[in-house]
């Protein structure tokens, strides 16, 4: 498999930065010190994405006004105003990032903080 490097940082870090970009590059990674190249070189390489088995539903096939709450994905929100439905997207994620290990421990010091 191809390896990509993005090294930072700047010629007075201790890592001697040149040094590493060689070092990477002798081993056979892509080494690039330009993050948006970096994304360029693997963003092209990247397969396009799958066509959805489903075509989207359109607004019109639902009942007149349409208006939404959308709690979470923000496309889904920009989908419905885009097709000219009323929504309002609240930006929700999951308690402790859906972390279940971080959200127990946060909730013991809750129970704690009582």
């Amino acid at each position: 498999p191809e390896v990509v490097a993005l090294v930072v940082g700047t010629d007075e870090d201790p890592q001697d930065r040149a040094r590493q970009v060689e070092a990477l590059a002798q081993a056979g990674a892509r080494v690039f010190t330009r993050t948006a190249e970096a994304l360029d070189y693997v963003a092209r390489r990247l397969s396009p994405p799958p066509t959805p088995v489903e075509p989207p539903v359109p607004v019109e096939a639902l009942k007149e006004p349409v208006a939404a709450i959308n709690i979470g994905l923000e496309s889904f929100y920009d989908s419905l105003v885009g097709q000219g439905a009323e929504a309002v997207h609240v930006d929700w994620r999951p308690p402790a990032g859906g972390d279940e290990r971080l959200a127990a421990i946060l909730q013991r010091m809750k129970g704690q903080g009582s």
